[in-house]
């Protein structure tokens, strides 16, 4: 059975963390043991590390997500590694469908989900998912997973001057080293959060990932502004009434 670690950057996210975490116990006590759950926490005000202490196999520092995700990477001892969102709940035979799936020069995704029973939340997973199956974009995902290679071999891991679209910035580069894009289906894969969906507006949320993808995805083009627009819409939709906030470009 491959070892694998799963990285989880996590972030004033005390209760999504917790149960992401008490997830992982489950899966790793009934069906795949070895499993290595490292917890990458920037310090934060709501027990955040308390939680990650007590229920991750490994907790290191972290800082803005990419820099959380190399932090754990560098840690980890796993033959394959899952980079996880602190809200993101891995279904059942997750892992072993995972395992059977990474090989040498493999990194990937898997199928998405909603818990939430709305038209909105399936057409959004829908989206994701046919998206990433038909390789239109395929660093939308809260799941990700590669050969450890990646890291130990090839020295290749997060540019922790993204603060937004990192992952596809990440298969971009390893896909120049000759790795495969794998997306792996799943049942019932791998449940999304839609907070930030229905606090942002599934809409407006989708049209920026669009925009995105057109405009530094696809075009290659410098997008700090829309890295400064997309905290500046998460900060509001967590608080209306929230000052804007400056992203500096990167040197």
């Amino acid at each position: 059975m491959k070892k694998i670690s799963i990285i989880i950057p996590a972030y004033n996210d005390a209760a999504r963390l917790e149960r992401t975490l008490l997830r992982l116990r489950e899966i790793k006590a009934r069906e795949y043991p070895e499993l290595q759950v490292i917890a990458s926490v920037r310090p934060s005000h709501d027990g955040t590390e308390a939680v990650a202490r007590e229920l991750a196999d490994l907790v290191v520092p972290g800082g803005m997500p990419s820099a959380g995700r190399n932090s754990g990477a560098r840690a980890a001892a796993g033959d394959i590694l899952i980079f996880l969102d602190a809200d993101t709940l891995p279904g059942h035979g997750v892992m072993k469908a995972i395992a059977a799936a990474c090989g040498p020069r493999v990194i990937g995704s898997c199928t998405a989900y909603s818990e939430e029973r709305s038209p909105l939340a399936a057409l959004t997973t829908l989206s994701i998912n046919f998206l990433r199956w038909s390789g239109l974009i395929k660093g939308l995902s809260n799941l990700l997973f590669c050969d450890a290679g990646l890291f130990r071999a090839h020295g290749i891991g997060y540019d922790e001057r993204l603060s937004v679209g990192e992952h596809h910035d990440f298969i971009r580069r390893a896909r120049a080293r000759g790795y495969a894009f794998r997306y792996v289906r799943t049942s019932p894969g791998y449940a999304i959060d839609m907070e930030r969906h229905r606090n942002w507006g599934y809409f407006p949320l989708m049209c920026f990932w669009f925009k995105w993808t057109l405009l530094h995805g696809v075009l290659r083009r410098p997008a700090k502004h829309l890295e400064a627009e997309y905290w500046n819409n998460c900060r509001r939709a967590a608080a209306p009434s929230a000052e804007p906030v400056y992203i500096a470009p990167a040197d």
